[in-house]
């Protein structure tokens, strides 16, 4: 049976399915209520699924059209009490965290972040808008990390 974490916090309720071993979802569950509270956002449920390179290639060819594996994908929902999901793919993670050189559970963190913020309406299809949303990660990251650890 896959690993399965529920979270339920202040009416928040992370989802995260086939959980890493070693990965505290707790520090996603925090850096949601703290993007949701600067948003001034009511929290919604949210469901991360982690998969391999195949499924994500699979679902990124089935809903983005390209034929190839990606870091992360957000699907918003927008229902009365969820949000959306967000789908990591960790062969991928992994490799990014050694390019960056960081642990896979920062970079996990750093895909969530991404991926929340695109199901909270950010997109970098424009220069401008990739700006704003590197902003934002670059702002969560490093003025809320130590809320987070």
């Amino acid at each position: 049976m896959p690993a399965r974490n529920v979270l339920k916090k202040n009416k928040f309720r992370l989802i995260a399915l086939d959980v890493p071993k070693g990965l505290k979802t707790s520090c996603l569950h925090k850096l949601s209520q703290i993007v949701f509270k600067y948003f001034e956002l009511s929290p919604k449920n949210l469901e991360l699924q982690f998969v391999h390179s195949r499924q994500m290639k699979e679902l990124n060819s089935q809903f983005r059209f390209k034929n190839k594996t990606t870091d992360v994908l957000s699907f918003k929902l927008d229902t009365s009490d969820l949000i959306g999901c967000i789908v990591i793919d960790l062969d991928v993670a992994e490799v990014q965290s050694k390019r960056f050189g960081h642990s896979l559970s920062q970079e996990i963190l750093e895909l969530y972040l991404h991926g929340l913020l695109h199901l909270l309406g950010f997109d970098h299809e424009t220069a401008p808008d990739f700006d704003l949303m590197a902003r934002y990660q670059d702002f969560f990251l490093s003025q809320n990390l130590s809320k987070i650890s």
